[in-house]
């Protein structure tokens, strides 16, 4: 796993949706990177 890629998609993420305990952006973020990693 590239630990790189990594912290750029979560600084994106954090970035564009901001810190939010909303479930279903971090199921939408944990899908996002597995299709991007797969």
């Amino acid at each position: 796993m590239n630990n790189g890629k990594l912290d750029l998609i979560f600084w994106w993420w954090h970035a564009m949706h901001g810190t939010s305990d909303a479930e279903d952006e971090e199921v939408s973020i944990s899908l996002f990177i597995f299709r991007l990693l797969h």
